[in-house]
């Protein structure tokens, strides 16, 4: 059973209820997914719609809980141990998408517990402007900086490390490398 769902960013997604049997779709069946930010929000339902479909899924993310609290379901447990709930195979990894390391080290977790890396969702982002509005003359550089640092060399590092890794790896046995 699949329910819709309000993000704490207002947008909407799916997952699975409590009780669901989970029948994944074969092109995903096993498969191994890396998903930033994937403990809450956007990220955090993007994670289960992979698990639905099969997917094992490293959470790397700065914190194991949501930051959000505006919704039941984003406090229902960490999205790893929802996943555990219903027979999902999940990993957390903590991960600062800012420091190149740290993304590397994801995806080698992912490679350690799951032998492979398939898929990679750079999702983990900032806006400066959510916080603290004002006109682009008053925004602090650095402040600028670290949303760069998260949102453009972030996903830069992301596909780096997992596309080196994916290029490395045995197909899958959907005949993709990833």
């Amino acid at each position: 059973m699949m329910h819709w769902w309000p993000c704490a960013t207002g947008s909407t997604a799916y997952l699975p209820a409590a009780s669901a049997n989970i029948v994944p779709h074969s092109s995903d069946l096993h498969k191994v997914a890396v998903i930033t930010g994937a403990s809450s929000s956007i990220g955090r339902a993007t994670a289960f719609a992979y698990s639905v479909e099969g997917a094992h899924i490293v959470n790397a993310d700065l914190r194991e809980t949501t930051k959000y609290q505006s919704h039941s379901e984003e406090t229902r447990g960490t999205t790893h141990d929802r996943f555990r709930e219903n027979g999902g195979q999940t990993i957390f990894v903590q991960a600062d998408v800012t420091k190149r390391q740290s993304v590397e080290d994801a995806v080698q977790a992912a490679v350690k517990e799951f032998g492979r890396v398939d898929i990679v969702v750079n999702n983990a982002g900032i806006t400066f402007e959510s916080r603290d509005l004002r006109p682009v003359w008053d925004v602090p550089i650095e402040t600028w900086e670290t949303t760069q640092s998260t949102n453009s060399t972030g996903v830069f590092s992301g596909i780096k490390y997992a596309s080196a890794h994916m290029l490395k790896q045995d197909p899958h046995p959907s005949g993709d490398r990833g």
